[in-house]
């Protein structure tokens, strides 16, 4: 089923809709440490206990609120900046048809760049595989990893980079990722130098990831991906309008904007509505109407949709709707999940309840 409404949005939003501009400013997560201690890097094929949010050390720019379950109780906290920067002005340049991995590989050449993006490219094995062997492990600081109990070193398996909210350990996201995506995936949780993520200092980080898995993985080149919760997500956009291309797909929840537009890319954009944290600081943007528009600029998309029907789940007594829809005309694949998650606390700022199956079924496209 089809509607046409502004962004795409249910015509109970069309008064915010249409009065949407595009805000070049964004929210950051603080550069003060986090006053939890770095993890240390650790192979795990399954999730760890929740660990506990980590209390705010920046009186300015406080952490994110506690992260809750799928089935959350629902602490209430006072509401918490991420603090504000300055835009990115200037994007990264679109580019035409269909973004793949970019870069070169010296060992295999240039990476190809994969067209379209709903058509399943050849896995391109890394440069290890056959040779690696059939168990696996990294030595990356303060990054904690699981690979499949499927891995062999011959057959390349896909990778998910997933990158925490402010304020919280790099188990966050694989205490709610986890037993979802780690019997099929990859999967690296890197913790920020700071209490959030910083475009200045973390994209090492990112490369760490990327030299690791060259030096030791068969891992698919064609499909790293990379998911992230509110600063995290927000790293993620900073990442794609400074060039970031080697990424098949990202799923940010939570983010913001900070350039108009970059390279296109399949993206799974999760915006809870009333997101407190989203509508305070400046950003106005509690709905996620700002927050989809370079998604959509990026990927050529129109402003007509087609419903996709995800199901719902159960949230601290609220059922909750996710809300998903495909924008059409696309160059690649752009899915908006607009949901009435109150969690994280009750700031509907919080990964959803659907929102590991949601993620996965969207990268699983791609495989």
């Amino acid at each position: 089923m089809h509607s046409t409404h502004f962004l795409g949005v249910p015509s109970s939003h069309r008064a915010s809709a249409l009065a949407l501009v595009l805000v070049c400013c964004a929210c950051s997560s603080p550069g003060a440490d986090s006053a939890t201690p770095p993890q240390n890097t650790v192979a795990s094929n399954a999730p760890g206990p929740r660990s506990a949010a980590v209390s705010p050390v920046d009186s300015v720019a406080p952490a994110d609120p506690a992260p809750s379950a799928s089935t959350p109780a629902n602490p209430t906290p006072a509401p918490t900046p991420e603090g504000l920067i300055s835009p990115e002005l200037t994007a990264a340049p679109p580019a035409s048809g269909g973004m793949g991995p970019s870069g070169d590989d010296n060992e295999n050449g240039p990476d190809t760049v994969v067209p379209g993006g709903d058509l399943a490219a050849a896995p391109q094995p890394s440069a290890k595989c056959g040779s690696a062997g059939a168990s696996l492990s990294f030595n990356i600081p303060n990054t904690l990893f699981s690979v499949p109990a499927s891995y062999d070193g011959t057959s390349p398996l896909p990778v998910v980079i997933a990158f925490h909210a402010a304020g919280n350990p790099n188990t966050q996201l694989r205490n709610i990722l986890g037993n979802t995506l780690d019997d099929q995936y990859i999967l690296f949780y890197p913790k920020s130098d700071g209490n959030g993520w910083s475009n200045q200092t973390d994209p090492p980080k990112v490369d760490a990831i990327f030299a690791a898995l060259d030096a030791t993985a068969c891992y698919d080149k064609h499909r790293v991906f990379a998911t992230g919760h509110s600063s995290g997500a927000q790293f993620i956009v900073q990442r794609l309008c400074a060039g970031e291309s080697r990424w098949r797909a990202v799923a940010p929840v939570a983010s913001s904007v900070y350039c108009s537009s970059w390279k296109p890319i399949p993206a799974l954009v999760i915006h809870g509505i009333g997101d407190t944290e989203r509508q305070a600081y400046g950003l106005n943007d509690g709905e996620g109407l700002k927050d989809i528009l370079p998604y959509r600029t990026s990927n050529g998309c129109r402003e007509t949709y087609s419903e996709v029907a995800v199901e719902g789940c159960n949230s601290g007594g609220v059922q909750v709707a996710p809300g998903c829809r495909d924008f059409e005309g696309c160059t690649e694949r752009t899915r908006w999940c607009q949901h009435n998650d109150p969690q994280y606390g009750t700031s509907h700022h919080g990964v959803p309840c659907f929102g590991a199956r949601v993620i996965k079924d969207f990268f699983d496209t791609y495989l």
